[in-house]
């Protein structure tokens, strides 16, 4: 095998490998009229700054013609529109320091192991960018909460995503137009079309446990061991497909969580204080610098959470937000607050930290307040100060503690996703060059060849679904409470 062909075969791996790690690309893709919710669309004529061209086609229905009456003139115009999806360069890269020349060879035991880990950062790249992209064009007509509720902070404990949820989310679709995906087939093969509903474990527990759908398995399911119940089989509701995406916190340096639920892990200790001071995320096992800054300075821990800049693999960027102002709580996980929360508010979140704007304590001091300003969180008076909804409070956070993005009544809160057919592009283009869309791989070498970097770098791009008439389809953005353990019940 040639050394070009050598390097082709390495991309594939890596963008084909990275397809694998995501059940969102490995099973919620297709090529175009393929139904699925993203449609992917490739070409190795574009390159980084291009644009892959989306191009739909409409026909009005009409009444037709009868017996003799004129048919000239009465021809129906097909409407065509199109729209754009931007597409960039994109890297990412692995070193080691002082070792061997061959290191860099392809097949290699540690270029195999930076191919796996390019896999995964490349697999998150792609989801990120999709997800981040829903929200970023969502619009309220395509918003909705759960018990009709008229905002994020009107959100309560109980305002969780449910069996009525899903009812009405599918209205909503069909009332936006909104086209159902094909997602299976029946037993005589014909084709299943219907809306599905993406959420992750914490956002669909109250779901998976509520009395309506364990009902519903205990009288119309099998009996015995098949039964969901055991299996763990979601099942469909009022035939529209509930999907679950298993997320895992990470053991390395990573952003936890998505942009459906906003998690990270409490680097350095908060200590009890009246001050501001900055929030870092990375958990309590990774090395911590002297003024308390982590080493890995753009792994973007909190780049889920409100206010966070992005940048898009297309070269769009979300600009930071330094003015509104959010909420936050930290679970103590360990030590001598375990069980105990502190809750703070932030405006400046540059992606890795959060800047403290006021923390919650007894007394009205320096940055703290006995209530966060804007909100009804307060530190309580008292029989019952020191505790929210019966859970207690602390004012400081020990290093691992788990920091969750709540409303302004301090309700954990998360994003679910309403699908149908074509909700979301990815285009994908050629490095200069190449005449495929897998990427390509580059070895950079220093110190007299002692220091070895091999990365991995592509051209791609997401677009939303835009409607012929300009404004987003095919998807709808569902903002609900999330049940975490250990938070207070909020009602009112």
């Amino acid at each position: 095998m040639t050394p070009d062909a050598q390097e082709k075969a390495w991309a594939k791996v890596v963008s084909e490998g990275s397809t694998d790690l995501s059940p969102i690309l490995k099973y919620l893709r297709g090529g175009e009229g393929s139904g699925k919710p993203f449609i992917v669309k490739s070409d190795h004529k574009k390159i980084r700054g291009d644009t892959v061209v989306i191009t739909k086609v409409g026909a009005p229905r009409g009444r037709g013609r009868h017996g003799d009456q004129d048919r000239v003139g009465h021809e129906k115009h097909l409407a065509i529109a199109s729209f754009e999806v931007r597409i960039g360069h994109w890297w990412d890269g692995y070193s080691v320091k002082n070792t061997a020349k061959g290191v860099t060879l392809i097949g290699s035991e540690w270029d195999k192991r930076a191919s796996d880990f390019l896999q995964r950062n490349y697999m998150w790249k792609q989801v990120d960018d999709m997800l981040k992209e829903l929200h970023r064009c969502a619009q309220p007509r395509n918003t909705i909460r759960p018990n009709h509720k008229g905002s994020r902070d009107a959100l309560r404990s109980g305002d969780v995503f449910s069996t009525n949820t899903v009812t009405e989310g599918s209205t909503l679709m069909s009332t936006l137009a909104c086209t159902p995906a094909s997602l299976a087939t029946d037993a005589n093969g014909n084709t299943i079309r219907s809306y599905l509903f993406m959420g992750n474990q914490f956002s669909l527990q109250s779901y998976l446990t509520s009395q309506s759908y364990l009902d519903g398995l205990r009288s119309a399911e099998v009996r015995g061991a098949n039964n969901p119940l055991w299996t763990g089989h979601i099942k469909e509701w009022a035939g529209h497909p509930v999907f679950q995406w298993e997320l895992e916190d990470p053991s390395l340096p990573a952003p936890a969580g998505c942009q459906m639920l906003s998690r990270a892990f409490l680097a350095a200790t908060i200590p009890a204080s009246t001050s501001s001071v900055s929030v870092y995320g990375g958990g309590a096992a990774l090395e911590v610098q002297a003024d308390g800054t982590k080493n890995d300075t753009d792994v973007g821990y909190f780049q889920n959470f409100s206010n966070a800049p992005y940048d898009f693999a297309s070269g769009i960027t979300i600009s930071a937000d330094i003015t509104t102002t959010r909420y936050a709580a930290a679970y103590n996980l360990t030590g001598t607050n375990a069980g105990k929360i502190f809750y703070f508010s932030y405006k400046i979140n540059d992606g890795n930290k959060l800047v403290i704007h006021e923390r919650l304590g007894s007394a009205n001091s320096d940055a703290q307040r006995t209530q966060l300003t804007g909100s009804s969180i307060t530190w309580g008076t008292g029989a019952g100060a020191g505790t929210l909804g019966g859970v207690g409070l602390c004012n400081s956070a020990d290093a691992g503690a788990l920091i969750v993005e709540v409303n302004s009544a301090g309700v954990p809160f998360g994003f679910m996703y309403v699908l149908g057919q074509g909700a979301g592009y990815f285009a994908y283009g050629a490095l200069e060059g190449k005449n495929h869309t897998h990427g390509g791989r580059t070895v950079e070498e220093g110190n007299h060849n002692l220091d070895k970097a091999i990365g991995f770098e592509t051209v791609f791009g997401v677009r939303a679904d835009q409607r012929m008439d300009k404004i987003p389809g095919n998807y709808a953005l569902i903002e609900c409470a999330i049940p975490l353990a250990g938070f207070p019940v909020i009602v009112d």
